[in-house]
């Protein structure tokens, strides 16, 4: 039997992230700047302002980040920390911005292969929009090179969670942004 990895009902998380999607994205709405701060990023990557990241949940990576500015994301969006708080195996979740006029280049990173990458719509530019509601999960192959701009007036918004699944993820199986990944090589 074919398992189809792009089954969003394959990955319990996802149906909870949009049951609560209203809760996470008036959240998310309601942070301004200061709730933010930038995502390190190799100055080939980026250009312009790059990511700036809330975060909520970081596990293994806590030691990488002040404990206060943890403290200060749980403390901004106690609706996020608690939904992010009940996923069973969550590696890291908060929320991911980019500001107008921001762009990060196309990258992948490494990653375990039982570990899925989702995206949360939270504040979209209206290009987007047409092909992504808000409120909705997407599923992401981070070992896929993947980036993107912000030419609206507005921050892009989502909630990113990592979610250690019970069964590996191979190579190009997901796809993130259409029906068809493009042929091995044409990225």
């Amino acid at each position: 039997m074919d398992f189809d990895f792009n089954d969003h009902t394959n990955y319990p998380f996802i149906a909870h992230l949009e049951a609560h999607a209203e809760a996470l994205v008036a959240e998310g709405c309601a942070l301004d700047d200061s709730a933010f701060f930038p995502l390190p990023q190799d100055d080939e990557e980026s250009s312009g302002d790059g990511f700036f990241v809330c975060p909520i949940f970081l596990n293994a990576h806590e030691d990488d980040v002040p404990a206060e500015i943890l403290a200060r994301g749980r403390a901004r969006c106690p609706s996020a920390a608690r939904i992010l708080g009940t996923i069973e195996g969550l590696k890291l979740g908060g929320y991911m911005a980019l500001p107008p006029g921001g762009s990060v280049e196309a990258r992948s990173e490494e990653r375990d292969d039982d570990v899925v990458r989702a995206y949360l719509a939270v504040q979209l530019p209206d290009d987007e929009r047409a092909q992504w509601e808000v409120g909705t999960v997407r599923l992401i192959d981070p070992r896929l090179p993947l980036g993107t701009s912000n030419t609206s007036a507005n921050r892009r918004l989502v909630l990113i969670v990592d979610v250690k699944m019970g069964f590996p993820i191979p190579d190009r199986a997901l796809h993130h942004w259409g029906p068809e990944l493009p042929p091995e090589g044409e990225e």
